[in-house]
């Protein structure tokens, strides 16, 4: 079975390659639409809420914190954090090649002791998106 001359296969990839490359997410901001106040969220509800990524030259950090509001303004949200993750990816070519990315990627995850929650004021300028998991009982 024959499959062909090998220097069109090559060619045919070297034109695929760049196009495949080329709608590729490269990280580009996503613009994010608010359509409520922190000020909307309920006393006592349990949230995920994720920071907008920071990014300097070297690296780019982004930053998930899940606890329990405490208070929310239209500014800021209080909250008893249980955990917070934060990802932090390298700004290099080798970050953006599948399954070579994950040498260019370190993850934490911090959770507090039982009993002593830890509590964070976030500006709302600084949130990405909140994800509320479940309403306190009245």
């Amino acid at each position: 079975m024959r499959y062909g001359n090998p220097s069109i296969i090559a060619a045919a990839l070297l034109a695929i390659v760049p196009l495949a490359h080329a709608n590729a997410d490269d990280g580009d901001e996503k613009v994010i639409t608010i359509i409520g106040s922190p000020s909307l969220i309920p006393e006592g509800s349990r949230c995920l809420i994720h920071l907008k990524p920071v990014a300097n030259r070297k690296d780019t950090v982004a930053t998930t914190f899940e606890g329990t509001v405490v208070e929310a303004s239209a500014g800021e949200i209080v909250l008893a954090v249980a955990q917070t993750r934060r990802v932090s990816t390298a700004n290099s070519p080798g970050a953006k090649i599948p399954l070579v990315n994950r040498l260019f990627r370190n993850i934490g995850i911090a959770a507090t002791t039982p009993g002593e929650p830890r509590i964070v004021t976030i500006a709302a300028e600084t949130i990405q998106s909140v994800q509320c998991f479940g309403l306190p009982e009245e």
